[in-house]
Order: C-alpha cells, then structure tokens, then sequence
C-alpha cells in the first residue's frame, strides 16, 4: 500500500499550518493510534464530542468517511461488507439521476429507466444502466462545468471508464416530493435550495430515514471483461448495462450490453447538521495509478491545466496499474502524463452535438494507436518530503540530505486506511476486495455557510458577491489548499481522485459551491448570457448567479439549465396574411411561418425518457412538455409559447434507434402548427398558421430566435438579415448557429 516507514501524524486545526509547523519547529502533539470499527455504523452527523470547527481534527473526518465506506458497501442496512471476497452493497438498490431525471414519470426510489436499446437484453431489468461517458458528459447532453475536463479515460485494456450518480432514497424522495427534478420548480426559485441535513440524534443507519439526511454517491467504473481471475478478485464487480448513445458510436446508433465492471472510484457526499455545506469524501482503487514523483505545481490564475501535475514516474512500474499501462515508455501508444489522450474518431465521426469543435470520440472502437490510452499518476503525492515538498516519497529514505523526513500530504488518511485495512483482515483471510481500496481524503470547511431544510436558521450566507464565482461559500474559506512551504508559492488541491479528477486540479467543495442557477438578463430572464452586452436589447446586466443549488451539479446541469443544440438556421419564411398555396383556404388571413434547422449533430431524445415529445404527463395539470417560442432581438413575441401536445407526436423507425419523430395536426385542433419534424442527423422543420403564430415576425433588421424545447432537450436557431420578396413574404437563408440558447 506503498506505507512509509516512518509518517509522523499531526493534530491540526489549521489548514495553513500543517506542515508550516515542521519548518518552523512549532511541537505539536502526536494523534492518537487510529481505530477502526467494522461494526455497521452509517453515521447521520458526527457524535457530540466533535466540535466544529473549535475542536474537529481531521482524524475525526477520516474516521467519518470510512464509517459510512464500510456501511454504504454493506449488503443491507445492519449488515457487513465481506471480509472474505465480494458482497453486493445497498446502493446497488439507489435511482441514479438518470433515473431520476431522464424518466418522464419517475416512480419511487428504486425505480429506473431503460433506454429502449437496453430493453432488448434478456432480464434487463435486473441491472442497473450506466449512462454517463464522464461525470459532466452523459447520453443525455448534460452540460459542462466551467472547471472539469470533459476528456475520457481510456484504461490499460484500451476502454473508457464509465460513471454514475446516485442518490440515497432520503435524498432522492426529497428531490422528487419537492419536484425539483421539473425544470420549471427550478427556474422559479425565490431563495437558495437547502437539502435535509443528517442529524446527530438519529442512529438508525438507513439512508431511507429522512434524519440521515441527503446522501450521493459518484461511482467510476471499469470494463472487467478482459481481467484474469487474479484481477478480478481484487474489485468490487457488478454485472451493468452500458449504454452508449449514438453520437458516441461509431455507426450512429444506440447501443447497450451487459458487461462485468470493476469498481475503481467512489466520492461520498453527506449533508449533515454540523456540515451543511456537505463533507466529500473520495475513495479509489489502490492499483489505480501510481503517485506523481514531485508535487503538484502551483496554479497560475486561479487553477486550471496550468496546475496540472505532469509528473509520471518511469515505466515499467512494479504493479500494473489500470490507467498507466505497462507499456507506456516502450512504445508511443499512451499520452502525455495527466493529458487527454489522443481521440479515435474520424473526421466527423462522433463529434459532439454541443461543440462540432470537441475531439471526436467513438466508444465502441479501439483507442488510437499513437496517444490513445491515459496514462495517470496521482497529482498530488500520498507523501511528500518535507523540506522539499517537490519530492515525493515513501518512507524517510527517499529524502535525501537537506530534504527532511516524508510526510503525509493527507494529514491522518494513511493511519485510518491502515487501522481499516488491518481490521477487516483480521476479520477475513486477506482476500476481501475492500482491502484494495483506501481514503485518499476528506474535504470539509472549517465555517458553515449554509442552512439545512430541516433545521431552524442558526448561520449567515455571507452577502453575494457578483464580482466573483458565485455560491454561499468562498474559497478562501475552504479548506482548498495546503501550503506546503510559507516561503513558497506552492500549493496543491486537497482532493484528487485519477478516476474522476483525471486531469484537473480539483476541488469538491470549491467547484460544488458553484452548482448555482443563473446566468440570465436580470431584465429578461428567458435571455441566457454570459456578459452584460448580451443584454443590451433588453438592458440590464448579465446576472452571474441567481440561488445556489446546494452543492448538487446534477440538479443544475440535468434538469435545471441543461445544454441547448444550437444549429444553424438555415431558412425561416414569413407571411403576415395570405396563406401558402399549399395550406387550407379558410386560412388565408393569418399569419404563417416555416422554418428549417439543418445539422447533421441533431439529436432525438430518447424513447421513453422526459426528451420524447410522445409521453403525456400522469397529470393533466402539468404543462405540455413540448412547445416552440420566438424571440425577437432578446424579447418573447408572444405572451404564451405554442404547445405541441403530445398526441400529435408519432416515431419513425426501430424504437431502439429511430430515425426521427413527426408532429401532425392539419385540422388544427391543437394550436396553429400543422407539422413539425425532427430527423436525426439531418434537420428539424415546422408550419405554423394562425392564432398564436405572431404578427410582425420579422423586419429587414431583426434578429428571430427560435426554441423547440422536448423536454428538456432544446433544439436553438437563428434568423437574421430578412429579405422582403413582394409585400408580405419575408425570407431568411443560410444563418449560422447562434451563441445563445433560451432555457425556457
């Protein structure tokens, strides 16, 4: 486990001494000897004797975090992990967001949803479906982050990690009775979102019980297909089906098959009364990667890649790891150390819908032969010597003279890993797949900023600041960086993990605290924007942040402000009263549009998920999900968007990968558009006549938005310089893709 001979653990309640304290000859008192109970223990909060922030250590949150390890892993509420082997774990019963989100009438806890090209696996009910190709990539074009690389990992075996969310049925009963998984709860917020905090009175250990409080797991996977049985002893495996969506296959159609996959990463998050900002924490697979042999750089301007640590030790190592293959120095088949790999795509060939500018990557083909498979060193060393925090070490002798002694980069993770890993050994015969994974660390803040639902007001959100990142918590009070040195600008991240942090310098709690809902004209909140002359049509400013979503992305980037395609306009026609010859007579007087978007990037929402225009809501109250809207120059033409209900709207081809969904309705008995098309791959067309189609669409100087929204899958274009042909038909042709995507 790569343990130091000689690691001297140290007590802090400071951040920015921890290891300032050896350099400045400051005697601190040793912690105690690390314990480790293997009893079932899901804690909702810590115990009375944990004091924060006055008296909490961090051998208290490692203690913490591997409680609920142990617990969460457990087959049942009560239960224990297996000490002789592999178990099933009672998460493998949990809703991913998925599940949650993606279903258009999503059942209880438990309940998932099945692409319809999983559906045709025999039992296929039985698995879970992973559907996510990173943490901020998944089938259903959940958008980026401003902070996390987007780029696969590509492990020794030449396949892609795959990855879920999963929430914890207190937390995902929470999100659905307050209907946060609807779009339109969370676009008409009035305060920030405050999530159930666990509470120390409650010693139950169910996640169901509403006192546990919220809970989410973020799982990274491997494909165990190729392990021998010697490797596959050492992960936890389950049977999945994975998922692959069509713009990530090489033939353009949806794919999914059952696999054996390996556990090789777990972050845990739990909300808790004495931590309402959450406390994560993250586990990996010891046989991962190997840890980068120097410290991590400082980050030039704020982080980012120029941060990234780029320090590979040299092959061939003397364990195999899964995301530095063993061949890396011998031939030119792995990247640059800590970088994306080369993408396997063609020109053209599984490009992204969101960015036709994105690396081109096909999951069902074989990584690229020159740079195609990641090769990874954790960035920030397990033990780092002391006087020269640029070495990276094991034990005492990997500091050479002057360098000082090794020690821990993660004050009391090593010791609480070790007292674990003893225990369930000697509980077992040394073969239980948990032995092979171990805390890295814990991030917590040392200041409450947050409330929790369940709790009466008993701390302040400091003011908004709308010069900087938004979000109720700021960085510097985090517990975000070391500083290492006093006398040196070198500083590292608190939390890395290779499998999920692959290739930035990350931060939970810091990008977390950024999961806001925003980025709106204050004076038009139908206009996105990104700075304040995206506004000036309406004016106003550009509001950077509105309410923070309490640290959850996947509410953000899932239901509340998913990506838009933005797609060219390729032509929009006019009329504002005589009919095209080919619509009825009796309408003759009203006013007509069609339009056409043309992209070969255009997606179709998934059979069966919220995205297919074809389901009708269980309750005839709730709106159509379905409608199109027009904005001229940043305003709404008209007051109510025309609805395109969902008994209009047929398939066209194979359910598990169709060609595309047709709305008819030429009697007019539901609104004013008489046909509306979506082809996958090829364009989305509509007609619309009549009331609700508005008058004085366009002008030879007007800007035309147009939004067809299914769901929550938007299909966005633009219309621009109008040319007038006769006295009422006004033409626009050959438009490029806007920059800018309503969300309503």
């Amino acid at each position: 486990m790569n343990t130091p001979t000689s690691v001297s653990g140290r007590n802090s309640t400071t951040v920015w001494s921890l290891f300032a304290a050896a350099l400045l000859a400051v005697v601190t008192t040793p912690a105690p000897a690390a314990n480790c109970s293997l009893t079932y223990n899901l804690p909702a909060d810590f115990p009375p004797s944990v004091i924060i922030p006055n008296q909490a250590t961090d051998a208290d949150f490692m203690v913490f975090s591997w409680q609920h390890f142990l617990a969460l892993n457990a087959p049942g509420v009560g239960d224990q992990i297996s000490f002789i082997g592999d178990n099933s774990t009672q998460w493998s019963h949990w809703s991913s967001t998925g599940d949650l989100y993606n279903s258009a009438d999503p059942g209880p806890s438990g309940s998932r949803y099945y692409p319809a090209a999983c559906r045709d696996i025999p039992n296929f009910e039985q698995y879970r479906v992973l559907q996510q190709v990173g943490k901020v990539d998944d089938s259903f074009l959940e958008a980026q982050t401003g902070g996390l690389s987007d780029d696969p990992v590509v492990d020794a075996a030449g396949n892609f990690l795959r990855y879920e969310i999963l929430y914890s049925p207190a937390l995902y009963d929470e999100v659905k009775d307050q209907g946060l998984n609807e779009q339109s709860v969370l676009l008409n917020l009035n305060d920030n979102l405050n999530l159930s905090c666990g509470v120390e009175s409650y010693t139950g250990g169910n996640p169901a019980n509403p006192n546990m409080g919220a809970l989410v797991l973020k799982i990274a996977w491997r494909d165990a297909s190729g392990l021998s049985d010697e490797e596959h002893a050492k992960y936890h495996t389950e049977d999945l089906l994975v998922f692959t969506p069509s713009y990530r296959n090489s033939t353009g159609s949806n794919i999914c098959e059952l696999k054996p996959m390996a556990m090789v990463g777990m972050h845990i998050g739990h909300k808790t009364t004495k931590q309402p900002t959450w406390v994560w924490a993250t586990f990996e697979h010891a046989l991962n990667a190997p840890d980068c042999t120097s410290q991590s750089p400082a980050p030039t301007g704020g982080g980012g890649s120029a941060g990234v640590n780029t320090t590979c030790p040299e092959a061939p190592l003397g364990e195999s790891y899964s995301f530095f293959p063993s061949t890396c120095d011998d031939d030119d088949s792995c990247a640059a150390c800590n970088t994306a790999p080369a993408p396997n795509g063609a020109a053209g060939q599984c490009d992204s819908p969101l960015d036709s500018d994105e690396d081109s990557w096909c999951l069902d083909l074989p990584p690229n032969p020159v740079g195609g498979m990641s090769r990874l060193c954790r960035q920030v060393p397990s033990h780092v010597c002391s006087d020269d925090v640029s070495i990276g070490c094991t034990s005492d002798d990997d500091c050479s003279a002057g360098a000082g002694t090794c020690e821990e980069s993660y004050p009391a993770a090593p010791e609480q890993n070790e007292a674990c890993w003893d225990a369930i050994t000697n509980a077992g015969n040394g073969n239980s797949v948990w032995l092979n994974y171990e805390l890295i660390s814990t991030q917590w803040v040392a200041e409450n900023f947050t409330q929790c639902d369940n709790q009466a007001a008993s701390v302040v959100t400091p003011p908004a600041d709308t010069q900087s990142a938004p979000g109720p918590v700021k960085n510097e009070d985090l517990r975000e960086l070391v500083v290492l040195d006093p006398d040196s600008s070198l500083e590292r991240p608190l939390l890395g993990n290779t499998s999920m942090e692959s290739y930035d310098r990350s931060n939970c709690l810091g990008c977390h605290a950024k999961s806001y809902m925003g980025n709106f004209c204050e004076n038009d909140t139908s206009l996105q924007c990104s700075e304040d002359s995206d506004c000036t049509s309406v004016g106003g400013n550009c509001t950077l942040y509105s309410y923070n979503m309490d640290f959850l992305y996947s509410l953000t980037l899932e239901v509340g402000q998913p990506p838009g395609l933005r797609l060219p306009g390729t032509r929009l026609l006019y009329r504002d009263s005589p009919s095209w010859r080919w619509w009825s007579a009796w309408r003759r007087t009203a006013p007509s549009v069609a339009w056409s978007m043309e992209s070969p990037g255009i997606l179709l929402g998934l059979t069966g998920s919220v995205d297919d225009p074809r389901l009708c809501s269980s309750d005839p109250s709730e709106p159509t999900r379905t409608f199109v809207r027009f904005v001229r120059d940043g305003t709404e033409l008209v007051e109510q968007k025309i609805e395109l209900p969902c008994q209009g709207w047929h398939l066209k081809g194979d359910p598990a990968n169709p060609s595309g969904y047709e709305y008819r309705d030429l009697r007019g008995a539901w609104g004013p558009c008489r046909m509306v098309t979506i082809e996958a791959g090829k364009k989305v067309t509509a007609q619309c006549s009549g009331p609700g189609v508005p008058s004085n669409l366009a002008d030879t100087d007007a800007t035309i938005n147009v939004v067809l929204k299914t769901g929550t899958l938007r299909y966005c274009a633009q219309y621009t310089s109008f040319q007038m042909f006769g006295r009422s038909l006004v033409i626009s042709k050959g438009n490029s893709a806007p920059d800018l995507c309503s969300v309503w």
